[in-house]
């Protein structure tokens, strides 16, 4: 949602869609279920607003309050409530956002998740001697 406007747009499947996300204000994931979100990752990395359900895979990037906002599955109404927050505190949000982005840096990006199955095999091939 454009600061200021008041309409959401659905675009579809974009081959640009890094790019354009660069331009939200904020990304709702209101999924049942997930593995590790990449879009939740790659939103993070974009200094993105998330909120997403509180779920498994979503806690396992979000921490609520800190780095995002989540929401307990069985409350769908609050997503609405959720959004309001992110517009209604653009400091908060704007506060969460730098946090995000350097989680996402830390724990995912491709350097470190390299180093960590780098790791990984160098003790399989250990433990297999």
């Amino acid at each position: 949602m454009a600061q200021g406007s008041a309409h959401i747009e659905f675009f579809g499947y974009r081959r640009n869609a890094v790019a354009l996300m660069k331009s939200f204000d904020m990304l709702a994931l209101p999924s049942w279920e997930e593995g590790i979100p990449r879009c939740l990752m790659e939103s993070m990395a974009a200094e993105v607003s998330v909120i997403g359900w509180d779920i498994p895979g979503n806690r396992e990037l979000v921490e609520h309050g800190v780095t995002g906002l989540l929401f307990r599955p069985e409350r769908p109404q609050r997503v609405a409530e959720v959004i309001l927050e992110i517009i209604d505190n653009p400091e908060r949000a704007k506060d969460m956002t730098h946090r995000d982005r350097e989680t996402a840096r830390s724990r995912f990006s491709t350097t470190r998740m390299a180093d960590d199955y780098a790791a990984l095999y160098e003790e399989c091939s250990r433990s297999s001697s």
